[in-house]
Formats: structure tokens, C-alpha cells, sequence
């Protein structure tokens, strides 16, 4: 449900009644002020909230010159939605005079389900602008994140523990036959300090997401141990020895 209070538009998550017969609403910022925000409203202290129903919609005419309003409007919520494609849809409109083979490299990526790619090309030839299209087109599918934290940590992962996760219906299990055996761990906070040393483990945080408005799901993320603090080093050397293996 998305709702209107302060002048900013929010997704409500979570309702609790409190003993003074009002509700406290847990809510996400959807408008840009607020966009990603997690907040709490009584609704006792406050004057004015209103549900955004989208059956209520009013139609207006744009009359602004030439539909400048609209095409705005429009061009704002295309830019903000989350491409779910295999075509590229940004990263050739940097400043740029893109050549077709530069396309390449992420047309390749885009339809593979776990990008795994090697660009070499010769000097010269644009290496540096085909990862950049790349890298935009992953980002703006939520599918590459950039952390300097070491393991886990920044990718949706807390650094410790935090227990009010619980509260904003983030859960963490734990498969862990050196800790439970057979059996599994549930409704657990979990941070990186309590997994990093984990060597043949399974952790899970389940949350709900909301990728189409007032339609909230049910997302899981999984972390395989061992967890290991990266360095470019060695990761180039297991890759290299993935090549060679795989050209062999």
C-alpha cells in the first residue's frame, strides 16, 4: 500500500497497534526526497495521510508546449524502473562515439544468468569503454555492487548483528552441520562478524521486496562459506586457472 504523509509518498511495510488505539506504520520512502528511507509514523500525531489508490487517478490534459510536462514525467519513471531485459539500455549514451564490437562484451553478458567475462581485446580498441557499458547496465539491474568492506559486509550483509532487523521482517537462517548438525538455526540476527569464520556453511536472509508498487514479495539471498576477505591477486590467479582449465 502507498500512502502520502508529509508531503512525501511512502510504501507501508508493517503495522502494529499501539495501546493508545493508534497504529504505527512502518513505511520505505518511494519519492526522491525520501527514496530508500526506512521510517515510523503514529498515526495519533499525525494530521494528514492519505492512501494513494490508484483507482482515485485523475486525468489531466498536459498543456505545456509541445507535452514537455508529460514527456518529463514519463522520461523521469523509465529512467527510475529497473530494466528486466537483455538489451542495453544506457550504457552507450555516456559521451562516447560507441563502435558496434564495443557493444559487444555486454550483449554477451546480459544474456548469461552469472556474468562471466574476459575482454582482451589489443591496445587501443576500447577495453575501458566496453567494461564501463558493462558495469553501468549490471548496476542498473541491481546486479554488481561496489563495497571496500572486506567480505560480506556492504553487500547485504550488516557488519554485526543488528536485532531490529527482526522487527523490519529481515530474517537470517543458518545451515551449519558444525553448529547444528542435521538441523537448521532460524530468526536469527547475523552479521559478519558472526559468519566469517564459517567453513562449510549456508546462511540465508529472507526480506520482502516490493519490485512493482504495493506488490511486496518474498526475496532470498544465500551466502556459501568459507568467507574469505578478496585480494585481486589471488582472484586473478583461481581465474586464470578457470580459463586455462576451461580452454584446455
Amino acid at each position: 500500500m502507498r500512502l502520502e504523509i508529509r508531503d512525501a509518498e511512502w510504501r507501508l511495510t508493517r503495522l502494529d497497534h499501539t495501546s493508545d488505539g493508534g497504529q504505527l506504520l512502518s513505511c520505505t520512502g518511494l519519492s526522491e526526497l525520501v527514496r530508500g528511507r526506512e521510517a515510523q509514523f503514529l498515526t495519533r500525531l499525525e494530521d494528514d495521510i492519505r492512501i494513494l489508490d490508484p483507482a482515485t487517478t485523475e486525468l489531466v490534459d498536459d498543456l505545456s508546449q509541445g507535452h514537455r510536462a508529460g514527456l518529463l514525467t514519463l522520461a523521469t519513471q523509465l529512467r527510475d524502473t529497473t530494466p528486466t531485459d537483455n538489451r542495453i539500455q544506457l550504457g552507450h549514451h555516456a559521451a562516447m562515439d560507441a563502435l558496434p564490437f564495443q557493444l559487444e562484451p555486454t550483449r554477451q553478458a546480459l544474456d548469461q544468468p552469472r556474468p562471466r567475462l574476459l575482454i582482451a581485446d589489443a591496445v587501443g580498441l576500447g577495453k575501458t569503454w566496453e567494461a564501463g557499458i558493462l558495469t553501468s547496465e549490471l548496476i542498473a539491474r541491481g546486479r554488481i555492487i561496489f563495497t571496500l568492506s572486506k567480505g560480506l559486509a556492504g553487500i547485504d550483509l550488516p557488519r554485526k548483528a543488528n536485532k531490529k532487523e527482526l522487527d523490519q521482517d529481515i530474517q537470517y537462517y543458518i545451515e551449519s552441520p558444525e553448529r547444528t548438525g542435521s538441523s537448521k538455526e532460524y530468526n536469527l540476527a547475523l552479521g559478519w562478524e558472526e559468519v566469517k569464520e564459517m567453513t562449510q556453511d549456508v546462511v540465508r536472509k529472507a526480506y520482502l521486496d516490493a519490485p512493482l508498487p504495493g506488490v511486496p514479495e518474498e526475496k532470498t539471498i544465500e551466502y556459501y562459506a568459507s568467507f574469505t576477505r578478496p585480494g585481486s591477486e589471488k582472484d586473478d590467479e583461481q581465474a586464470w586457472a578457470i580459463f586455462e582449465k576451461e580452454s584446455a
